[in-house]
């Protein structure tokens, strides 16, 4: 079982790998590391259409509907980072770290960019595409009720997430003070809903394959997923540029995290 899983994983990473080192060559030339943010997306993209295409065995209705999904939705996600990232140079995040790591000389910062930005996404990609990896490259069950409604959980993942970034995005173009804050639509319900969205997706990637050999296994990718974004990399590293916002830290006591609910 071991080393099917290495195997398999190991082939459905070739073009993971591809995009990664593209884009640090593209980051370099640009000195913009948060150019990454945008491969993360096409990461998932090319891994789908690699297994969908290259695998050895014949694609089923499972397969079609699950890099259809990725491709949706990496796609989705590549565009709106790549709009908003237009012209406003390296996304604040990068920037701390390149100030940060350069204490240190170039030499040093190259490679722990490469390694805590370019490696650790593609880590992240294997680990959260599992599902992905799995409808391509294993042989499949008959599409069943509870991956139909692994399909019905991505979709209302996908609505959130797609939904509130637009709501986000026409509130800055909007906004009036440096400290309002967003308290409308699905974010009066959630101080991070595109979050929440992102982890149902991968929930409901996780359950259409279902039925499939190791389907347990990709499990690890909506709790890896929901992990990062609710404890790592996701709402800690954002909050704490609102710190010091003090609407923003009575609208946090009132309204969930992630989760959508009514306020407090």
């Amino acid at each position: 079982m071991q080393i099917e899983l290495f195997q398999i994983i190991f082939f459905s990473m070739k073009a993971v790998a591809v995009v990664l080192v593209l884009t640090w060559a593209y980051a370099l030339i640009k000195k913009d590391n948060s150019v990454m943010d945008i491969a993360y997306g096409i990461g998932f993209i090319a891994l789908a259409l690699y297994t969908y295409f290259c695998s050895d065995i014949p694609q089923d209705l499972r397969a079609s509907i699950v890099t259809l999904c990725t491709v949706l939705w990496g796609s989705r996600l590549a565009i709106r980072i790549s709009r908003r990232n237009k012209h406003k140079g390296e996304d604040f995040r990068y920037q701390e770290w390149r100030k940060d790591w350069m204490k240190n000389g170039s030499l040093y910062f190259h490679i722990r960019s490469i390694f805590q930005i370019y490696i650790l996404q593609g880590i992240i990609i294997g680990a959260v595409g599992l599902p992905i990896i799995f409808a391509n490259t294993l042989s499949s069950s008959t599409f069943s009720l509870i991956n139909l409604f692994g399909l019905i959980v991505f979709c209302i993942g996908f609505y959130f997430e797609a939904r509130a970034d637009e709501e986000l995005d026409t509130f800055l173009k909007h906004k009036k003070g440096q400290n309002e804050i967003l308290q409308s639509g699905l974010w009066k319900y959630s101080r991070h809903p595109n979050y929440f969205g992102e982890s149902l997706i991968w929930w409901g990637m996780a359950l259409m394959v279902v039925g499939i050999v190791y389907w347990p296994v990709a499990l690890l990718s909506p709790i890896l997923i929901t992990y990062l974004l609710r404890f790592v990399s996701g709402v800690p590293m954002l909050e704490a540029k609102y710190k010091d916002n003090k609407e923003y830290q009575i609208y946090a006591k009132t309204t969930n995290a992630m989760i959508p609910w009514f306020k407090k």
